[in-house]
């Protein structure tokens, strides 16, 4: 005989990993049944299509024998074809209802991932203040720069492995995204001015890291227009744009220029932080 005990004794525990799967994949699955309502809603009117075309000649005869016309005869024509319609049209609302809704808690975990990002650079800035404050700033600028030049120190990377930026011909790395290119530090700071003066002058209330690389003429990445900085959060703190240059050789001795951020660009940064953005700066 089946023991239904033990199946009972975990039904709760089975209820909340269904409960919390389905929360995970929620906008997944509110979007696929958006998708599968709007298909349906075109299904479910082309089928009703027939009834409605009967309807509307119904009451195209019963118009016809009381010799009605004009506009209040065109609105009784429409409310004779709703109840062929009717289920279409629910199906459509439903679906419309799943896809904003999907679209709602993405929104929703995207302001949670923004606020646990300001805070773990929140954090990370103050550490990185303690840690100056403890060892003074000449070791913390060691430490920096030792973490910043390792990747390249370790590396031997051919010279048709640059990006040709179309702006000097200095060895560069770029820190955030990784890569290789061929610019100078004059055309950098140009690149610095433009920028800050854009945001001075309330012309740039903000701009994505796309953007940047596209002043570095360096290829666009696949997240880049989803962080950025804002230049109020900026000017909050008494901050501009800036790179950092660090120094050092390829495993091959050739220098290289390594090139980053002041501070990190951060996710939802078209809109001013609440607060004043405390986000890692190295310098």
């Amino acid at each position: 005989m089946f023991d239904v005990k033990p199946v009972l004794q975990n039904a709760p525990q089975c209820v909340e990993k269904v409960g919390l799967l389905l929360k995970k994949n929620s906008p997944t699955i509110l979007t696929g049944l958006g998708i599968v309502g709007f298909v349906s809603t075109v299904v479910v009117a082309c089928k009703e299509t027939p009834k409605a075309i009967t309807l509307m000649e119904e009451e195209q005869e019963r118009q016809d024998r009381n010799e009605e016309s004009g506009p209040v005869a065109k609105a009784k024509m429409i409310v004779s074809v709703a109840p062929a319609y009717l289920p279409a049209v629910g199906l459509g609302i439903v679906s419309a209802g799943c896809i904003i809704g999907a679209n709602h808690v993405n929104l929703q975990r995207n302001a949670a991932f923004a606020t646990a990002y300001g805070m773990l650079a929140k954090e990370f800035s103050e550490y990185q203040g303690s840690v100056a404050e403890k060892f003074g700033k000449k070791k913390f600028d060691e430490l920096h720069d030792e973490f910043v030049t390792k990747d390249v120190k370790n590396a031997a990377v051919d010279d048709d492995k640059y990006i040709d930026a179309g702006c000097g011909n200095e060895r560069c790395f770029e820190k955030y995204s990784g890569r290789y290119f061929r610019s100078d530090a004059e055309h950098l700071r140009k690149i610095e001015n433009e920028i800050n003066q854009d945001m001075l002058n309330d012309d740039l209330s903000s701009i994505s890291l796309n953007s940047v690389y596209d002043h570095m003429n360096l290829p666009d990445i696949k997240k880049g227009d989803l962080i950025g900085w804002n230049a109020h959060d900026l000017n909050s703190c008494k901050e501009l744009f800036r790179f950092i240059f660090t120094y050092t050789e390829d495993e091959n001795e050739n220098p290289v220029r390594i090139v980053s951020f002041a501070r990190d660009p951060y996710p939802d940064y078209e809109y001013p932080s609440n607060s004043n953005y405390e986000g890692s700066s190295y310098r």
